[in-house]
């Protein structure tokens, strides 16, 4: 019995948050009925269910399934191609199993969250208020800003600190916004005016935010009553100075500074030093963390590395490698080994220690390093030699002979083509920096 799957896929890209679906076509080439368990295996079986339900095919024929993806609506699901496959295991032989893989092509969504500061804003001749802009997408969105007042004739007058800003996907953004009172008030009430705040980005979408803009007079009525009471407190004591029952005022004679007067003089000498010191101590912790910073920005950082060795050699040797950029390490997680040609050709990966994974053409290879890695260092290299035999396994060697064959033509070695291809994955860790960090335990 035989067992054959295929997927597929629309050609459109579909944007996070709409629906799509995939074909899945089972084909049963045995000769009884048979059942097969369907799972749906990568990042879209974390969207719903993994779990696709059993479909029954009879012998010689096929079915096929639809499969529903849905992309959720979130930023962190980049657009491009997302691989997927269909693990598809026989109810009758649990051995036989097939694992059609395709991609799902993501495309973009734009979405933009704004969020005001504050409801009103208060000022007398200025205010500022502010925005906070997310990119909730998973494109840059280019964002345009614009606030005015709802009526023409408000004396008002807006600007606006960064009219278009573009913001990478997560990316927020706090934008500033100046309001100037055109017509201040000496005396008066309170005098409130409504302004609109629009936020548009890609795809001609916007959001429409409303805050109060609160002019305040110059002079408010509790201002007007102290200024009242001080002018009275003012006059009467003028005209208390002037009558002759006030009498002329006497000198007052300064006394020199006693101990303790000179003692809180040091203390607050002492004070003084202190807080300037622990000013300079503050501002020297900031310059050195801004300096830290900048050389954070400016080391190697790490990167994950998705290399494939592949060598295709007839009736020889021959070697593909990969050599560790300057600066770098490679950590390497796992390799995965995939075989094609006659039983007794051999292929080999080697490093810098030697053969750390070998073997034939009968069957591939796989491999992970949980703890420690396997670390190649700077300058060293991960290389895949193959050995093609010059006839096929099981044919004979050609012999010598004194003449030409019984048919006329001489005896030629049958060609034969080894195709090998192994697939490194790891992560390349700078040499030096503050993003170096040491393996888990030593070397393999």
């Amino acid at each position: 019995m035989s067992l054959r799957a295929e997927l597929i896929v629309p050609g459109d890209s579909v944007a996070p948050g709409e629906r799509t679906s995939a074909d899945l076509l089972v084909c049963n080439d045995g000769h009884i009925v048979d059942a097969y368990d369907l799972e749906l295996l990568g990042d879209p079986g974390d969207w719903d269910t993994r779990r696709l339900g059993r479909v029954v095919v009879f012998p010689g024929t096929s079915e096929q399934i639809t499969i529903p993806l849905a992309p959720p609506r979130s930023g962190q699901l980049t657009p491009g191609p997302l691989p997927f496959a269909v693990k598809v295991v026989s109810s009758e032989d649990p051995g036989r199993i097939a694992v059609p893989e395709a991609a799902l092509a993501v495309g973009e969504f734009f979405d933009v969250e704004a969020k005001l500061a504050r409801k009103t804003v208060k000022g007398r001749f200025s205010a500022a208020q502010f925005v906070t802009l997310r990119n909730a997408g998973n494109a840059p969105a280019h964002i345009r800003i614009r606030c005015a007042p709802q009526e023409d004739t408000a004396p008002v007058r807006v600007r606006t600190r960064r009219a278009r800003v573009e913001l990478d996907p997560g990316e927020r953004a706090r934008i500033g916004i100046d309001l100037n009172n055109t017509k201040p008030t000496l005396l008066g009430g309170t005098e409130a005016c409504a302004l609109r705040l629009r936020v548009e980005w890609d795809a001609q979408a916007e959001q429409e935010l409303e805050f109060t803009y609160e002019r305040l007079p110059f002079l408010t009525k509790k201002a007007v009553k102290g200024l009242a009471l001080l002018a009275a407190a003012a006059v009467a004591g003028v005209a208390l100075w002037l009558s002759p029952v006030g009498g002329k005022a006497t000198p007052k004679t300064q006394s020199l500074p006693g101990p303790s007067q000179q003692k809180q003089q040091e203390q607050s000498e002492k004070d003084k030093e202190k807080a300037q010191k622990q000013e300079q101590e503050k501002q020297d912790k900031e310059k050195e963390a801004e300096e830290k910073k900048k050389e954070e920005d400016k080391a190697p950082k790490q990167k994950s590395l998705q290399r494939p060795l592949s060598v295709t050699a007839e009736r020889g040797t021959k070697s593909d490698q990969y050599t560790v950029p300057k600066g770098y390490e490679l950590r390497l997680a796992s390799v995965s080994v995939t075989v094609g040609g006659p039983a007794n050709g051999t292929w080999k990966l080697t490093a810098h220690q030697g053969t750390f994974a070998n073997g034939t053409m009968a069957q591939g290879y796989q491999h992970e390093w949980k703890e420690p890695p396997y670390t190649v260092p700077e300058g060293k290299s991960v290389k895949l030699t193959v050995e093609c035999p010059v006839t096929a396994a099981g044919a004979p060697s050609p012999q010598p002979s004194a003449g030409p064959s019984a048919s006329g033509a001489p005896s030629q070695p049958q060609p034969t083509t080894c195709t090998v291809t192994a697939q490194l994955a790891g992560i390349l860790v700078p040499t030096k920096g503050p993003f170096n960090s040491p393996p888990p335990l030593k070397p393999a």
